[in-house]
């Protein structure tokens, strides 16, 4: 069966609600096929979504605004907060080569993280908690779609 849906770059907003209980917002690429949306960015704010994920939205006010995800992609998002700001282009290039893409935020020291679903992810959180314990950086699996073997608590290093 062979699939003719149109495929549409648009932007769509991801919300989410921060530890404090705030709204939070943020704009997206995205492919728009049918009635769904491929996250097509490594989200910066938004916890529970990843690049690639497929998610559904509503139309309100002229926004494109994602709801739910339909459909994981099977990878993971990390948002990073980099204490020494001039370690933020070497950190990135750390996970580049445990398998990692990256972005950097408009604020200094802010980074996203992508792992791939095909990437493995205890490299990278021996990394992320080898940082973290040496005050290089703060950070969280804003989503986490890996399975994890062992046992990896952030509050078990601080």
């Amino acid at each position: 069966m062979e699939n003719n849906a149109q495929v549409e770059d648009v932007r769509i907003i991801l919300e989410s609600t921060n530890e404090d209980g705030e709204l939070q917002r943020e704009e997206v690429w995205a492919e728009k096929v049918g009635d769904e949306y491929t996250i097509c960015n490594i989200p910066f704010l938004t916890n529970g979504m990843s690049y690639g994920d497929v998610v559904n939205a509503i139309e309100k006010d002229g926004e494109i605004i994602a709801q739910n995800v339909v459909k994981s992609s099977g990878n993971s998002t990390v948002h990073i907060m980099i204490k020494q700001v001039q370690l933020t282009k070497q950190i990135g290039e750390d996970f580049e080569a445990l398998g990692c893409d990256w972005e950097a935020s408009m604020h200094d020291g802010y980074i996203s993280v992508h792992v791939p679903a095909t990437t493995p992810y205890e490299p990278v959180i021996e990394y992320l908690l080898e940082g973290y314990q040496s005050k290089v950086w703060d950070f969280k699996e804003s989503n986490l779609a890996h399975r994890v073997k062992g046992n990896y608590k952030k509050e078990d290093y601080q």
